[in-house]
C-alpha cells in the first residue's frame, strides 16, 4: 500500500488517534516547535537547545518531563548536522527507540498471561553432561571409547 497524504476531512480522526497515541503527538509537538524556532541545517545540540527555548525550558520525553539540558544526554553527538525536518523526523525515531531511559521498553503483561513453557524440546538444547567424572570422559576420548553422551 503506497503512501497517500491525509486531508481535511481526516483531521477529527488523526486527533483521535493522537489521543490514544501520547508518543506520536509528542513528536508531532517538538517537530513544530524545533521547525518554527529553529533552521536547518541544525549543527549542533546548542542549537537545537535554543529552538526549544533553551536548556532550562522542558520537553516532554517519552510521557516524562524532562529539561533540555538533560535532553542532551539522549542525543548523540553525531547526529549533528540535522540537515532537514525529515532527518529530524528519523533521529526523533531513533532516540526514541534506543532505550535510553528508565522507562520499560514493553508494558507488563496483562493479569490473565501466563508464563511460556520454558522447558526446551529434546534434541535443541545444549549436550548431555557425561555421566562419567571429567577425568574418566577425558581417558575415554583419548582411547576413542564411548563417552557417556548420548548423540543426537
Amino acid at each position: 500500500m503506497s503512501y497517500q497524504p491525509y486531508g481535511p476531512q481526516d483531521l477529527d480522526l488523526i486527533n483521535q488517534v493522537l489521543q490514544q497515541h501520547p508518543e506520536v503527538d509528542e513528536v508531532i509537538r517538538a517537530l513544530k516547535t524545533i521547525s518554527s524556532k529553529g533552521k536547518y541545517p541544525i549543527q549542533s545540540f546548542d542549537d537545537l537547545a535554543a529552538s526549544l527555548g533553551g536548556p532550562k525550558d522542558s520537553v516532554t520525553f517519552r510521557g516524562q518531563s524532562l529539561t533540555v539540558e538533560q535532553l542532551r544526554s539522549l542525543i548523540p553527538s553525531y547526529y549533528f548536522p540535522i540537515n532537514s525536518q525529515q532527518d529530524l523526523i528519523a533521529k526523533i525515531g531513533d532516540v526514541r527507540g534506543s532505550g535510553k531511559t528508565d522507562q520499560p521498553t514493553h508494558p507488563e503483561p496483562p493479569e490473565h498471561w501466563e508464563e511460556p513453557n520454558k522447558a526446551v524440546p529434546p534434541g535443541l538444547g545444549p549436550p548431555e553432561k557425561p555421566k562419567v567424572s571429567d577425568e574418566e570422559h577425558q581417558k575415554r576420548v583419548k582411547e576413542g571409547k564411548p563417552t557417556g553422551i548420548k548423540k543426537a
